[in-house]
């Protein structure tokens, strides 16, 4: 089927792990895609949106009391939510929501992901899960720095800190007298 692949994967990777709280943000356009997946491939889990409205709030509480459940959000909505109160260091502080679902899912994490001074990839970045997953057919968009921003996002403890380390370490090139334009 076309445009399931990723969504599927990350169905699979939810159920091998057995989590409880799967968090999905993705664009608003796919939740549909997201709720057909959840259930044609059997996760056995209540699927919730997270919204600006009397049932979505509803959903936002029973993912930060840990109640089981697949939670979609999309990443508009979830950045304003984090932003809504800032710490000291201008870091969002979705973790102290109490939000750290067992499964993260990122569907188009270029979208606000591949850009390191963006709100939506500070944000991304500041949230703790059991583990995360990163969606993307063009995951590092249409730059190089992108494939760094992700990469960070993802795994900070394997990536270079800085985007220089990285690119010093990634995409060194040298000089070829043979080649032409």
């Amino acid at each position: 089927e076309m445009s399931g692949g990723k969504t599927a994967v990350a169905c699979r990777v939810a159920k091998l792990r057995q989590a409880q709280t799967v968090l999905i943000v993705a664009p608003l356009g796919t939740r549909t895609g997201w709720e057909y997946h959840v259930d044609a491939l059997g996760l056995n889990l209540p699927f919730r949106w997270i919204r600006n409205t009397k049932a979505g709030k509803k959903a936002l509480a029973l993912l930060q009391f840990d109640e089981p459940g697949v939670y979609f959000i999309g990443r508009q909505y979830l950045v304003s939510l984090a932003w809504d109160e800032i710490t000291a260091n201008g870091v969002p502080v979705v973790n102290e929501k109490g939000i750290r679902p067992d499964l993260l899912v990122i569907d188009e994490a270029h979208l606000g992901g591949s850009n390191r001074t963006s709100q939506t990839w500070k944000v991304y970045k500041s949230m703790s899960a059991g583990f995360r997953m990163a969606l993307s057919g063009t995951w590092m968009g249409n730059f190089f720095d992108g494939a760094w921003a992700v990469s960070n996002m993802m795994w900070p403890e394997h990536t270079p800190k800085t985007f220089k380390e990285f690119k010093d370490r990634f995409a060194k090139t040298e000089f070829d007298p043979w080649a032409y334009d």
